[in-house]
């Protein structure tokens, strides 16, 4: 049995003696000892959102509002949708591992898009932020699923990659192509919906948003 005196740093572990990494296989089992103020009670890189940070659909409305050079917007999906992404393993350490995942998001609070008067006239509009949860492992593919906690659509779905699939390449993706309402009605295709159902409530005149869903 291989024992190490360890200094955890930057997510790796470093033998303290000699500065060299130390590399865990994968999937093994240790013996972790330390004090009781050497470890966190949370992951701080994925810590809940709180009660009172959720905005509701009047405050999130006033958030919107206040977008530097806003244009234009209009809601999108109200808060508890269910927005879908899948994610595909490219590398397969054997024929046992399973390569397909499908992740389901939950909305926290209201979606909206939103243009800017400083924006090229050929830009889409784009999501504003949006406190959301990864809640679910669809497939139950995932050892020791863990709810991911984000406050846009990008980063839950860079964050998950980082989180679970470390060594699969960047995180890099348009939220737009990768995630959906359902199957096959992307959220490309609700932004395309959206931008025919014109005209959008001006930033300067605000009536009631219509029901849009």
């Amino acid at each position: 049995m291989k024992s190490h005196n360890i200094i955890y740093k930057n997510n790796k572990f470093y033998e303290e003696n000699t500065g060299k990494r130390v590399f865990p296989k994968d999937g093994e089992s240790f013996l972790i000892a330390g004090d009781n103020e050497a470890f966190n009670d949370y992951d701080p890189l994925n810590i809940p959102h709180k009660e009172d940070e959720i905005l509701n659909s009047s405050q999130k409305l006033e958030e919107v509002k206040k977008i530097k050079n806003l244009h234009s917007f209009t809601l999108a999906l109200q808060a508890q949708t269910d927005i879908f992404f899948d994610f595909s393993i490219t590398k397969v350490k054997n024929e046992q591992e399973p390569i397909h995942y499908r992740f389901r998001i939950k909305l926290l609070e209201d979606l909206y898009l939103y243009k800017c008067t400083t924006w090229d006239e050929a830009k889409k509009p784009t999501f504003f932020e949006c406190r959301c949860v990864v809640l679910e492992d669809i497939h139950r593919n995932i050892d020791f699923f863990e709810e991911i906690y984000a406050i846009s659509l990008n980063e839950a779905y860079s964050k998950t990659r980082q989180f679970y699939f470390p060594n699969q390449g960047t995180a890099g993706a348009s939220v737009y192509l990768v995630m959906e309402l359902k199957k096959d009605s992307s959220l490309e295709a609700l932004r395309n919906r959206l931008m025919q159902n014109l005209p959008w409530t001006s930033a300067y005149d605000y009536p009631d948003l219509p029901e849009l869903f």
